[in-house]
């Protein structure tokens, strides 16, 4: 612009006409606005440009490991089937007598034979849930009882086949509504990780009675030192007693002359 003014005015001491002037300044503006925009429009053009063909795509980013696990976990929802389960607790129990629970889970085609010849003497409830490939079952009753699992407690479920876990059961407090919690997962492996794909919880309500004896031998059980040390004591005084009255049967009473 320093160089064009210049020039301007020296064609205007020429004595050039004003509408050459005008024209003259009017190409110097538009020649200067074309260099000013010409990098912008290069830029602009090269990013709309198509790829040339042939070219390959970038890559996608590599999947992160709760990616692969969802993944996973859709597939095996995929894959998962209408079945039964069966299980057969007792409506009721006596505290401190153990009893065998069997749960058995597998699909439509085993269905008429879940229930066929388990162990315990509960009559079998039989429902029906989501299987798939691997299962696990956990029976949890709190504080009222003491369950003992089969190890491990996955299972496969092949098909045309059954899962079948046995669990010792040992009722610990008496009382008309004590809970047992049935609860059922579909097992997922997924890079390099399990997990759990978990079912509705099933419960039943189960009737405890007492057991004197029991109650009895379990206070023994936790308190028998105790039981011991008065023993011991209360022995320990008839032992003096009659010791004393033996002595004072030969020598006479303590502090009598002789």
């Amino acid at each position: 612009m320093g160089v064009v003014l210049p020039a301007v005015a020296a064609m205007w001491g020429q004595g050039m006409s004003r509408t050459t002037l005008i024209i003259v300044g009017l190409l110097t503006l538009l020649a200067l606005l074309a260099v000013w925009l010409a990098p912008q429009l290069a830029l602009k053009l090269e990013r709309a440009s198509p790829a040339p063909v042939g070219a390959a795509a970038p890559a996608p980013p590599p999947a992160t490991p709760a990616e692969i696990a969802y993944q996973a976990l859709r597939a095996e929802a995929g894959r998962m089937t209408e079945g039964r389960i069966a299980y057969n607790p007792p409506a009721k129990m006596r505290v401190g007598v153990e009893e065998a629970i069997t749960i058995r889970i597998g699909r439509d085609e085993v269905a008429q034979h879940l229930a066929d010849r388990m162990a315990g003497r509960g009559q079998p409830i039989t429902e029906t849930i989501q299987v798939g490939d691997f299962m696990r079952v956990q029976l949890d009753g709190g504080e009222a009882f003491r369950i003992t699992p089969d190890e491990p407690q996955d299972r496969a479920i092949p098909p045309g086949g059954m899962g079948e876990w046995l669990f010792r059961v040992l009722p610990l407090q008496a009382g008309e509504k004590q809970m047992l919690w049935l609860q059922v997962f579909v097992r997922v492996q997924t890079a390099g990780r399990e997990e759990l794909i978990s079912q509705p919880v099933l419960r039943r309500e189960i009737t405890v009675e007492v057991n004197y004896w029991w109650d009895l031998l379990e206070l023994w059980r936790a308190e028998w030192k105790w039981f011991l040390g008065g023993l011991g004591g209360v022995l320990a005084g008839i032992g003096g007693y009659l010791l004393k009255r033996w002595w004072e049967a030969r020598h006479g009473p303590a502090g009598e002359d002789d």
